[in-house]
């Protein structure tokens, strides 16, 4: 999949979840990227993942004065990699391939 197709995915998500139009979410940057693992970056507690570099894109788009990161392998479909907050977003922008 290549990256405005994993952009376009990402942004509809993102609109669907914060019920805004398409239109209001602004793309900060997109990056290709080498996940230490099969968790793509984003590891949930209790799972368990395979332990190869998998090639992806992260994601990160602007709604509302807040950032939202976006995280996907090379074939798979982007996941919003969610901050502790009720919104899943940050204040600021998380570090290079990790929230």
């Amino acid at each position: 999949m290549n990256d405005e197709a994993i952009v376009q995915m990402a942004i509809r998500d993102m609109a669907a979840r914060l019920e805004v139009a398409e239109g209001e979410i602004e793309v900060v940057e997109v990056r290709d990227v080498q996940w230490p693992d099969g968790a793509l970056g984003c590891p949930e507690e209790g799972k368990m993942y395979t332990q190869a570099l998998v090639d992806g894109t992260q994601v990160l788009l602007g709604a509302d004065e807040r950032i939202y990161d976006y995280h996907a392998g090379a074939d798979g479909e982007p996941f919003l990699c969610s901050s502790d907050e009720k919104d899943g977003g940050y204040e600021f922008l998380p570090p290079p391939g990790n929230p």
